[in-house]
């Protein structure tokens, strides 16, 4: 099962790496995940107490080759990259 890195980008273009990552079967299984998890982000603040319209999380495979990237608006399904 190949291994995929969910790197978390903030408005400001800081990234927050991820050195785990997590095996997972497929690329859509990955960018599934990448919604969850920005939606665990978002779920951490009051709602509104945070601009997260421009913050990503950017999912490569272990050799950190790009693969897809998920905007935080995507996640609340506010479109789709």
């Amino acid at each position: 099962m190949p291994r995929f890195l969910f790197d978390v980008v903030n408005s400001t273009g800081h990234v927050y790496h991820d050195d785990e990552g997590l095996d997972l079967p497929s690329v859509d299984a990955a960018r599934e995940h990448a919604r969850r998890e920005a939606r665990g982000v978002m779920a951490q603040e009051p709602a509104g107490a945070a601009d997260y319209s421009r913050w990503e999380i950017w999912v490569s495979d272990e050799s950190r080759r790009p693969v897809v990237k998920v905007s935080f608006s995507e996640a609340c399904g506010g479109g789709s990259n």
